[in-house]
């Protein structure tokens, strides 16, 4: 082992000592060790350094993302404002369907900007949910809307399976449950080649384990025609930055 260096202004040591009694448990000798431990401490110093800068790189970059997704969101307002705008005000059937592929389109643009702007804050635990009341059955009927260019770019059936027990209202966060619902539906559009693309929503009553209430719980789930999942790699699926072998070339 290399000789211990000495900084010019201070030195780290660990002392040990123990005192040893004589028979009239008086005190007959004192042992000590002295360890020098600087370059301990200074590894110690440079891992909460290293660490300090990550987590200013990790801030500025948090930063960087929701300036970012702000000011994307801006002039893409208006981009949509206007292209509603032109909707109500022009007849003629080709532009008012390409009036709706530029709706189509900046809303899931707009989509992905509050994604983004929602990693962000999840990284600084300011992510809040807002529960409101809202019609369930017109947010999964919008969200379809939403990507169904998507779908019809890919020939792909695209339908909403409404299961008639469902209630009218929901109570709960309705941009984001909607932000979830785009994302599953694009996926499975995204791996599926030919077939359909199903939005199932469903619902189950069960009793309150609190009260005598009866508590409804919603289920949805995204079903498609597509490549499917090994089952293999079903344990890997959730790990970041982890495609299965030959999707990233084909898709």
């Amino acid at each position: 082992e290399d000789a211990p260096t000495y900084d010019s202004t201070y030195t780290y040591v660990s002392h040990e000592a123990a005192v040893q009694l004589g028979l009239d448990l008086s005190s007959h000798a004192v042992f000590g060790v002295c360890r020098d431990v600087s370059r301990r401490k200074r590894a110690e110093e440079a891992c909460t350094a290293a660490k300090v800068a990550a987590d200013e790189a990790n801030q500025a970059k948090s930063m960087f993302v929701a300036h970012m997704s702000h000011d994307l969101r801006t002039p893409l307002n208006g981009i949509l404002t206007s292209a509603e705008l032109l909707l109500e005000q022009d007849s003629d059937t080709q532009r008012r369907a390409q009036y709706e592929d530029i709706l189509t389109s900046g809303n899931v643009l707009l989509t992905l900007c509050n994604d983004i702007l929602d990693m962000t804050k999840m990284e600084q635990n300011k992510l809040v949910l807002e529960e409101s009341p809202f019609n369930l059955l017109q947010l999964c009927q919008h969200s379809i809307n939403l990507v169904r260019k998507l779908a019809k770019e890919r020939s792909l059936v695209l339908r909403l399976d409404w299961d008639a027990e469902l209630p009218d209202t929901m109570f709960a966060d309705e941009r984001r449950l909607q932000q979830v619902l785009i994302n599953l539906l694009t996926n499975a559009i995204k791996f599926t080649d030919q077939g359909s693309v199903v939005l199932m929503v469903s619902a189950r009553t069960e009793k309150s384990h609190l009260s005598s209430t009866q508590e409804t719980e919603i289920e949805f789930s995204v079903k498609d025609t597509g490549i499917g999942i090994s089952p293999d790699f079903k344990q890997n699926m959730f790990m970041p930055f982890v495609q299965f072998e030959g999707i990233t070339r084909t898709y």
